[in-house]
């Protein structure tokens, strides 16, 4: 038998842990970079909805988030930053 004749795909890490994996360093991320952090270290495309609805999962699962606003616009719909509280 050679290596060929085995069908071995390796599993991909979930979007939570490459989220929580991403934020450890205690650093404020906004959307974007998150998505592409997972995009350039694990090779895997993730939209900053699937994103948001990640960290409020997280949030639920006991790994809250803060958030504050990007820049000079003080509009809750306007850009914001996230970190993992501590």
């Amino acid at each position: 038998m050679t290596q060929t004749d085995f069908d071995f795909k390796p599993k991909k890490m979930s979007i939570r842990l490459m989220i929580l994996e991403a934020m450890a360093d205690g650093l404020w991320w906004r959307l974007e970079g998150l998505a592409a952090y997972c995009r350039n270290r694990h090779n895997t495309w993730v939209s900053d909805a699937t994103i948001s609805a990640r960290l409020r999962e997280l949030s639920k699962q006991g790994h809250p988030h803060e958030t504050r606003p990007r820049g000079e616009s003080k509009s809750p719909f306007g850009p914001v930053e996230y970190r993992l509280v501590r």
